[in-house]
């Protein structure tokens, strides 16, 4: 993202990289993502399928050292 060249990659990460990446807009709010149907394909996963637990702690406020488990994924 760094690049700005439209290339991009996943990954998964945690708080701290959350904290290290947040500032330089390189982590993007996936929620927009997995409810365009454009997008990602509603019929090939389930947000369900996924431990409630493990998607919150997916969640960030954008508040560098907290809000974890707050805001979007």
């Amino acid at each position: 993202m760094q690049a700005a060249r439209g290339e991009f990659s996943a990954f998964m990460s945690g708080p701290m990289r959350n904290w290290q990446y947040g500032q330089p807009n390189w982590v993007q709010p996936l929620d927009d993502v997995i409810a365009n149907p454009k997008l990602t394909d509603p019929s090939w996963y389930g947000l369900a399928d996924f431990y409630a637990g493990l998607l919150l702690s997916l969640r960030w406020s954008g508040k560098i050292g907290g809000g974890v488990g707050e805001g979007p994924l």
